[in-house]
């Protein structure tokens, strides 16, 4: 099982994540400056997430564990190619499409988050 502190760390992650989603759906938030942000969230999964393991006692979780952040490093790299698109733009309405479809992207990668969650919960 993960710890309490894992937990909290999974939180804030997709804390951070909202907040990402947050900023793209705000048409006054300059798509340039959004690569940089969604850099530290990639450092961020990669320093604290990919590194937790479940303990021992649950030996059950560990291929779901595995499962999730296989999924989640996916997302990862399509959400990074969506925001280097979403830079290159150069008319409003790609943009917007573009912003959306990093907006769904983000979503996927909250619910993988609850999803964790609320099997953690359920251990």
């Amino acid at each position: 099982m993960l710890t309490d502190f894992n937990v909290e760390i999974i939180l804030q992650f997709q804390h951070r994540l909202k907040r990402l989603q947050t900023e793209l759906e705000s048409a006054t938030t300059p798509h340039e400056a959004l690569p940089s942000q969604w850099h530290e969230i990639q450092e961020t999964f990669e320093q604290q997430i990919m590194t937790l393991t479940p303990s021992a006692s649950t030996a059950n979780f560990l291929p779901i564990w595995q499962s999730y952040l296989t999924e989640m490093h996916r997302q990862m790299r399509l959400i990074a190619i969506d925001l280097r698109f979403l830079k290159a733009a150069r008319q409003t309405t790609t943009a917007q499409t573009r912003r959306k479809q990093t907006c769904d992207r983000l979503q996927i990668f909250i619910q993988y988050c609850d999803a964790i969650l609320a099997k953690l919960s359920s251990e």
